[in-house]
């Protein structure tokens, strides 16, 4: 389970609460970093313990996307947490598939999951790649 980020479960991102409002369509909320902080570190942890990593990651404003590797960096899952402004449960929302390689932004089929699942569909597809 990824601890950290559990306490923006159902958090507004899109009005109010903010410390340090920013511009529109300028940057990201403070909020919306520290949110990303606490995915990042989440999921390398959880990653860890089925010995895989973050190859890539990084946030678009109020989404994220990375790109989890095995070790030898040979086989490949995307992630993808939508604008979570208006994903109002983007824990139960979360995009993974297989790529091909690297820099493969078409890949294989879509599969959808929550926190709760997110490693072990991870860890599934990634047996998948190896298997074939």
């Amino acid at each position: 389970m990824l601890k950290k980020a559990k306490k923006w479960v159902g958090y507004d991102f899109r009005y109010g609460h903010w410390d340090n409002p920013p511009r529109e369509g300028t940057d990201a909320t403070d909020e919306m970093k520290q949110f990303f902080r606490n995915f990042r570190s989440d999921l390398r942890e959880a990653l860890k313990g089925v010995g895989l990593k973050i190859y890539r990651m990084k946030p678009n404003y109020y989404d994220v996307t990375a790109v989890i590797s095995d070790p030898e960096e040979t086989h490949f899952i995307y992630l993808s947490i939508g604008d979570i402004r208006y994903e109002a449960h983007w824990d139960d929302r979360i995009f993974v598939r297989i790529m091909a390689h690297a820099q493969d932004w078409k890949g294989g089929g879509n599969h959808w999951t929550d926190t709760g699942h997110l490693i072990d569909e991870i860890a599934w597809l990634m047996e998948r790649t190896n298997a074939a």
